[in-house]
């Protein structure tokens, strides 16, 4: 019983509502943004990044971030059959479920 149970537990652990990852244009095949988007599942995709440095000073790559929220935690399969349409493998994050557009966002006085 207690093998099943850790079974059970290394398999809910593997599963997230939110997944991400980095898109670099050079890379990305045409149209995967609305490759992404025929997926019909919740992102946000930042503006492109273009200016970013390392450590070091050396000008990054230019890239976007892309953030996948499921209605419910999936496992890595799914949510890389969701991101192979942009050529890129996604990994697990932690995020706030009130995320929203910030055109939504209160207004602070």
């Amino acid at each position: 019983r207690k093998e099943a149970q850790r079974r059970a537990d290394a398999k809910r652990a593997q599963r997230s509502r939110g997944w991400a990852c980095i898109v670099y244009p050079e890379s990305a095949p045409d149209g995967w943004r609305d490759a992404l988007a025929e997926a019909h599942i919740e992102m946000l995709v930042s503006p492109l990044h273009d200016s970013d440095v390392t450590a070091d000073g050396k000008p990054k790559k230019p890239h976007y971030h892309v953030l996948a929220m499921f209605e419910s935690p999936v496992q890595a399969k799914t949510a890389k059959e969701a991101f192979d349409r942009a050529g890129v493998t996604p990994r697990a994050c932690a995020f706030d479920k009130g995320l929203r557009p910030l055109s939504d966002s209160p207004r602070r006085s």
